[in-house]
């Protein structure tokens, strides 16, 4: 989950194609899609009503936010209908994409006071990384020939995108400030300290590992490694009877062929 919108936001900032900036709205709209539920599922099992409120509040802003990006990747598509197959959004792909298990929801796993810290933390993550997009889509605009009529097109939904992630952007803002404030109010101090380090460093590990081929490629080679070595000692057990060579061109066996 993490390693596609990682690979999709790196390669758009690197500008290696024009599709990315949608690619990556489409991943994005199953990562809010997935929150909104995450939020329902927190306010239902949370018995304070307010705090049952600001996460049905944060829930319908998610599931805005699903919308917007799909109204902007659909018209999109209605100039380029080749990509229209790579996007299509189906909401059960959250589950086979694992951006929810619905074994265990988020607020089941964490808790209360661990919850609002994760959530305060990836809010203030995904704000980073749509500042960027935005960025890029204000780098785009500047290097288009406004003359060409696929250009304007282009220029238009560029403008679109941009328009929309910085309102997502306001959104988010608030979402981190709302949690890691409520978080800070009513966790213990050397506990919201310890959970907020510890995610920051979790996080920073994921994005890393997930942008970078290289470690990814070390680590399974490391994994592969010890698998083997410790299978080595039990090799003869494995072991498979070679098949029987039997001569059918023989004399013996001249009678069986036809």
């Amino acid at each position: 989950m993490i390693r596609t919108l990682i690979k999709l936001k790196t390669e758009l900032i690197r500008g290696k194609n024009r599709n990315f900036l949608w690619m990556f709205l489409h991943e994005f709209s199953y990562a809010e899609f997935s929150s909104a539920i995450e939020m329902l599922q927190a306010a239902k099992l949370n018995y304070d009503i307010k705090i049952s409120k600001n996460l049905i509040d944060h829930a319908l802003d998610e599931y805005n936010h699903t919308k917007l990006m799909r109204s902007i990747i659909s018209k999109y598509t209605e100039d380029n209908p080749d990509i229209f197959r790579n996007v299509r959004f189906c909401p059960n792909h959250t589950i086979k994409k694992g951006y929810v298990d619905p074994s265990k929801f988020l607020f089941q796993k964490y808790g209360i006071e661990r919850f609002f810290i994760f959530v305060g933390i990836n809010e203030q993550n995904a704000s980073k990384i749509f500042t960027k997009l935005r960025n890029r889509c204000t780098d785009t605009l500047r290097k288009i020939d406004s003359k060409s009529g696929d250009q304007q097109s282009y220029a238009y939904n560029v403008t679109l995108a941009s328009d929309v992630i910085g309102k997502i952007i306001r959104d988010e803002e608030n979402h981190e400030n709302f949690s890691l404030i409520y978080a800070s109010r009513n966790v213990k101090k050397w506990k919201f300290l310890f959970f907020l380090l510890w995610e920051r460093i979790l996080n920073n590990i994921r994005h890393f590992c997930a942008s970078n081929s290289t470690v990814n490629k070390w680590v399974a080679a490391s994994i592969y490694l010890i698998v083997i070595t410790l299978i080595i000692p039990f090799r003869f057990a494995f072991s498979i009877e070679p098949p029987r060579m039997n001569n059918l061109v023989s004399k013996e066996n001249s009678d069986l062929m036809l």
